[in-house]
């Protein structure tokens, strides 16, 4: 665990939260059918960063923002 300022007690980041992070796809694209809302995985469009293997670089951030906007463009169209 690592202090924050003043947040307290978080968990540490380390090779299993990489893990982890990468069954969570699965998990909220079901949330998201239950719900009936659009779904889009970072992970289908960008890859982590090089110095994690888990967060976003300014590039992959872009690429996301793109993604974004197309899923937004294509559904949310006057009908």
């Amino acid at each position: 665990m690592v202090s924050v300022n003043g947040f307290g007690q978080l968990p540490e980041f380390n090779r299993e939260s990489v893990q982890v992070s990468k069954k969570l796809k699965e998990v909220y694209r079901k949330i998201a059918e239950k719900h009936k809302c659009l779904f889009l995985a970072a992970s289908d469009v960008t890859a982590p960063s090089a110095t994690d293997q888990e967060h976003l670089d300014e590039k992959g951030h872009e690429r996301l923002a793109d993604a974004i906007y197309e899923v937004v463009r294509l559904n949310m169209a006057p009908a």
